[in-house]
């Protein structure tokens, strides 16, 4: 749950987040690719951000709030 909530900080509504062998449980794919170990998920972040509050650009996040996730 920390990374979803990092990601719906960080990630401006345009971004697209593709997720794979494990969903993100609490959200909604766009898309998805496969199945079994072979599944891929994509979330664009302007739907996800739809059913949780208004995403929140990432240059509007303070510095010292910023994380990477790479």
């Amino acid at each position: 749950m920390m990374l979803e909530a990092g990601l719906l900080a960080e990630l401006p509504d345009e971004a697209r987040v593709v997720a794979g062998r494990f969903p993100f449980p609490s959200w909604t794919p766009t898309s998805t690719l496969g199945q079994g170990l072979e599944q891929v998920w994509a979330y664009d972040m302007k739907e996800v951000c739809l059913g949780t509050r208004p995403c929140v650009p990432r240059h509007d996040v303070p510095r010292e709030q910023q994380h990477s996730y790479s």
